[in-house]
C-alpha cells in the first residue's frame, strides 16, 4: 500500500501500483523516489511517515504549516530547516542522519509541504522504555549512557548548536544499547545574532515541564542550558519519578529532593548530577569536556570501590608478594549479556596505571599448590608435559580497560594488545618494556578495539573496532602511518594476516568475512555464508585455507584463493569465540560457548575429538610452534594446556582475577602471553 500525503486527502490509501493518488490526484512517489508505506504518529506541527526507497525503510517528518498561526509560521519554518541543516551536517551515530531537504506541493494545492528525510532509528525512547521496564536503572548503567549523550552533544556543541530539549522521549534506545538524541526541531545555532536577539527578546521558547532550565523559560537559553536538562533526565531514569512529580519536587521551597527515591547510588555520581542541574548557568560545568572528565574521574572512583570489595579475592590471585594485580573493571563488563564484549561501553577512564614491578619474578611457581603457599621452586618435567611448571616472568601494566586481544610478531621478539581503552600497545617481549602506545584511536570514546595480528616481518599491524573499521598500521614509519578500510557494515570481531603478509581477513557482525589485498588495500572477496555474527578467523600455515567461527554455532573452512566454502563444521551447540590452526596446517582447533574445544581435520572437514574440561566459555586458543600444546583461555579465569594428540589436559593455572580473553605462544616455545579483564597482559615462561 502506498500512502498519500495530502493532508486534505478523502483517502489516502492507495494500491502499490499507482503512481497517484486515486483519490486526490497528488504523487504517491515523492521527488521520484520515496514511497511513503505508513504513518508514524501525528501531532504538535508536524507528521510522521515511514517510507522506503529501495530497500531502506527511511522517516519522513513533515512540518504541518496549516497547524501553526499565520504570524508563527516563519519563526516555525526557520526551525524546520534549522533541524534539516543540523541533521544534514552532523555525522554521529548518536544522531539520526538527514538524508533530503525537500517542498512538496500536493495537488490543487498553493501551500507547499515541507519534508525532511532522515534515517530511522530503532528502538524505543527512554520514556517508553521506562515505562515498560517498570523500574529505575542502575547507576552503572547511569554512567555508560551520560557517557554516550555527553560525547553526542560534544558533537553538537563543538559545531556551536545547542539542542534546547533534552529529555527521555528524545533519547532513543537502539536494540545494540547504544543511545540516539532526537528531535533536533529546538536547535538553536550559538552565534553573534543569537545574542542580540536574546537581549532583544525575540528568542522563541520552548518548555518541557520538569527539565526546562530557569533561565531557557525566560529566553535565555545556553549551551550549558542542555546540562541541566541532561541532569534532570537522569533523575527520572535513577528514580524512577518525573522531576516534577510532587514526590520529588516541592514547589514552596523549589527543592528537588530525589535522592532518597534513588537507592544504591553513589553520593559522588549524586554530587555531579546535583551540579549539573545548578540553578544557574555558572554553577554548572563549563563544557562538556569538563563534564566528560568528571565521569571518567566518578567511574575510577567507583571502580576502586569494587577494588576493595575485592580485596580478599585479589590477595587469593597474588603469585608472588611483590605483585598487585591491577583493578579489575566495573560491575558492567561482568554482566556483559553476550559476553563477547559490551556494545554500549562508555569512554574509556585515562586512570593512572597501577604500580606493578615490570622486573622479572624470580620464583617459580608450583601451581598445584594453593593460591596462598609460598611459591616453589622445582623443575621435573617431561617431554609429555613441557608446561607442567612455568613462571610468571612480567606482569604489563598501561591498559586501563579489558584487553581484547595479542599478537606476538613471528621473530618473538614484539607484542601487540588491543583494549576497550581505545588504544593498542606495543612491548618488548624479552624485557617487559613499553615501546609505543597507538591511540585513543577514536575520537567518540565510545569504541574498543578487538583484535590485532602482526605482519611476518613485524612492519605491519592491523587491527580492528567495534565502529565497523579496520586500521593498517605501517610500523616503519615515523608517525606510526594508519590506513582506514571500511567495507564493513558492523563491528568487525577478528582479523588475520596471511604468512607472505599479502593477505588480510577480517571477520564482522555485519555476518560476513572480507579478504583484502594489503598492498592496495582493496577487497578481493566477500564470504556470505554464515547466520549470524562471525567471531573470529585465522589462516592455515600455507596461506590455502581460511577458518572462521560465529555466533551460528559453526565453523567454516574456506579456499583462501578463491573464496570457496570447502566445509561447514557442525558439533558445537553454541557460538564458536576462537578458532586457530596447528602449526603444520592439518588440524584446526575450535572454542565455543558451550565450553568445549573441538579438533577437526582440515582435509575432510571430519571432527577427530572433543576437548572437555572448560567450566565456562573458551574465549581463546594457541598452538604451541611445535604443535605438541594447545592452550586455552576461558571465561572462568583459567588457563588449559592440552595435549592435542590424545586430547588430555596436560595443566591448568588459574592466571587472571576475570576471564582470560587472549593466548599466544612466543616463536620460542617457551614463552607464553595471556590477557584478561583484569587490564593485565601476563608474560609466562616454561621453567626449564
Amino acid at each position: 500500500m502506498s500512502l498519500c500525503i495530502n493532508p486534505h486527502c478523502p483517502n489516502p490509501n492507495n494500491p502499490d501500483r499507482l503512481m497517484f493518488c486515486f483519490a486526490c490526484g497528488s504523487e504517491l512517489l515523492l521527488v521520484g523516489r520515496y514511497k511513503v508505506i505508513k504513518k508514524r504518529k501525528s501531532g504538535g506541527f508536524s507528521d510522521i511517515y515511514e517510507i522506503k526507497q529501495d530497500n531502506d525503510i527511511k522517516l519522513l517528518k513533515i512540518l504541518r504549516l496549516d497547524k501553526i498561526p499565520e504570524r508563527a509560521r516563519p519563526k516555525v519554518l526557520s526551525l524546520f530547516q534549522q533541524e534539516a541543516k543540523v541533521l544534514m551536517d552532523l555525522n554521529h551515530p548518536g544522531i539520526p542522519r538527514g538524508d533530503r531537504y525537500f517542498e512538496f506541493l500536493p495537488k490543487n494545492s498553493q501551500t507547499p509541504l515541507h519534508c525532511l528525510v532522515m534515517e530511522k532509528i530503532d528502538g524505543a525512547d527512554l520514556q517508553e522504555y521506562m515505562t515498560k521496564r517498570g523500574r529505575s536503572i542502575d547507576q552503572d548503567l547511569a554512567i555508560e549512557w551520560l557517557l554516550q549523550l555527553t560525547a553526542i552533544l560534544d558533537l553538537v556543541h563543538a559545531e556551536n548548536f545547542f539542542h534546547r530539549d533534552i529529555k527521555p522521549a528524545n533519547i532513543m534506545l537502539r536494540p545494540d544499547g547504544k543511545l540516539a538524541l532526537i528531535d533536533f526541531g529546538t536547535v538553536r545555532e550559538v552565534t553573534g545574532t543569537y545574542y542580540v536577539k536574546q537581549e532583544e527578546g525575540q528568542v522563541t521558547g520552548f518548555v518541557s515541564a520538569g527539565y526546562t532550565p530557569p533561565e531557557q523559560l525566560n529566553g535565555h537559553a545556553l549551551l550549558q542550558s542542555d546540562f541541566f536538562a541532561l541532569g534532570r533526565t537522569f533523575v527520572y531514569l535513577l528514580s524512577g519519578k518525573k522531576p516534577n512529580h510532587p514526590d520529588l519536587y516541592d514547589p514552596n521551597r523549589d527543592e528537588l529532593r530525589w535522592r532518597d527515591y534513588a537507592p544504591g547510588i553513589s553520593p559522588v555520581l549524586a554530587d555531579f548530577i546535583e551540579r549539573l542541574m545548578a540553578r544557574t548557568p555558572n554553577q554548572r560545568p563549563a563544557s562538556t569536556g569538563v563534564i566528560l572528565e568528571r565521569l571518567i574521574e566518578i567511574k575510577n572512583e567507583l571502580k576502586n570501590e569494587v577494588q576493595d570489595q575485592r580485596k580478599n579475592e585479589l590477595k587469593n590471585d597474588r603469585y608472588s608478594p611483590e605483585l598487585r594485580i591491577p583493578p579489575p573493571p566495573p560491575p558492567q563488563y561482568q554482566l556483559a549479556a553476550r559476553g563477547f564484549k559490551p556494545k554500549s561501553i562508555p569512554p574509556p577512564a585515562p586512570i593512572s596505571p597501577p604500580s606493578i614491578s615490570s622486573r622479572p619474578i624470580t620464583a617459580i611457581v608450583d601451581i598445584e599448590s594453593p593460591p596462598t603457599a609460598p611459591p616453589t621452586i622445582h623443575c621435573g618435567l617431561t617431554a609429555e608435559n613441557p608446561w607442567q611448571n612455568v613462571r610468571l616472568e612480567y606482569v604489563l601494566p598501561g591498559h586501563s580497560e579489558p584487553i581484547n586481544c595479542l599478537a606476538i610478531s613471528a621473530d618473538g621478539q614484539t607484542l601487540a594488545s588491543a583494549s576497550n581503552d581505545s588504544t593498542i600497545r606495543l612491548w618488548n617481549l624479552d624485557t617487559g618494556k613499553e615501546i609505543s602506545t597507538l591511540g585513543p584511536l577514536f575520537s567518540s570514546l565510545l569504541n574498543s578495539v578487538t583484535s590485532v595480528a602482526m605482519s611476518p616481518d613485524g612492519q605491519t599491524l592491523a587491527s580492528s573496532s567495534d565502529d565497523s573499521t579496520i586500521a593498517i598500521w605501517n610500523l616503519r614509519s615515523s608517525d606510526w602511518k594508519k590506513t582506514a578500510l571500511t567495507a564493513h557494515s558492523n563491528g568487525v570481531n577478528s582479523v588475520a594476516i596471511d604468512r607472505e603478509g599479502k593477505i588480510l581477513a577480517s571477520a564482522s557482525e555485519d555476518r560476513t568475512i572480507k579478504l583484502w589485498n594489503l598492498a592496495s588495500t582493496e577487497v578481493i572477496h566477500t564470504l556470505t555464508g554464515h547466520s549470524d555474527w562471525v567471531l573470529c578467523v585465522a589462516i592455515s600455515p600455507d596461506g590455502q585455507t581460511l577458518a572462521s567461527g560465529s555466533s551460528d554455532n559453526t565453523a567454516r573452512l574456506w579456499n583462501l584463493n578463491t573464496g570457496e566454502l570447502l566445509h561447514t563444521l557442525w558439533g558445537h551447540s553454541s557460538g564458536v569465540r576462537c578458532i586457530t590452526f596447528s602449526p603444520d596446517g592439518r588440524t584446526v582447533a575450535s572454542g565455543s560457548e558451550d565450553k568445549t574445544i573441538k579438533l577437526w581435520d582440515v582435509t575432510s572437514g571430519e571432527e577427530i575429538r572433543t576437548l572437555k574440561g572448560n567450566s565456562d566459555w573458551v574465549l581463546s586458543l594457541s598452538f604451541s610452534p611445535d604443535g605438541k600444546t594447545l592452550a586455552n583461555g576461558a571465561w572462568d579465569e583459567n588457563i588449559k594446556f592440552w595435549n592435542p594428540k590424545t586430547g588430555e589436559e596436560v595443566h591448568s593455572l588459574r592466571g587472571h582475577s576475570i576471564r582470560v580473553s587472549s593466548v599466544a605462544f612466543a616463536a620460542d616455545g617457551k614463552t607464553i602471553a595471556t590477557a584478561g579483564w583484569d587490564c593485565s597482559i601476563k608474560i609466562w615462561r616454561r621453567a626449564c
